[in-house]
């Protein structure tokens, strides 16, 4: 069964978080990840805006999803994304 790794981003460095996603869909295509979408927020109804863009990335299945986030090469950039953008992630099958 398929899973989907939804991320909210609000941006904090846009020059870092070119380099964070480029290299994060390098690592997540080994383990057969499509993105879905890429959007920015259009309305909310809450009162502030909390991030500025969404993606949406689908895996073959919730192990495939775990094997890449948990990966050393994923591992490794993490700091890179702390450092251009919070991030809310939420993981669904």
């Amino acid at each position: 069964m398929s899973a989907f790794y939804i991320a909210r981003v609000k941006v904090k460095d846009e020059v870092k978080l070119q380099s964070y996603s480029s290299k994060a869909m390098e690592i997540f295509s080994g383990f057969q990840v499509e993105l879905i979408s890429k959007g920015q927020l259009q309305k909310s109804d809450q009162q502030s805006q909390d991030h500025d863009f969404a993606v949406v990335m689908q895996f073959p299945t919730l192990e495939k999803l775990n094997q890449a986030i948990n990966s050393d090469a994923y591992q490794a950039i993490l700091p890179i994304r702390h450092e251009a953008a919070d991030v809310n992630l939420s993981i669904y099958q």
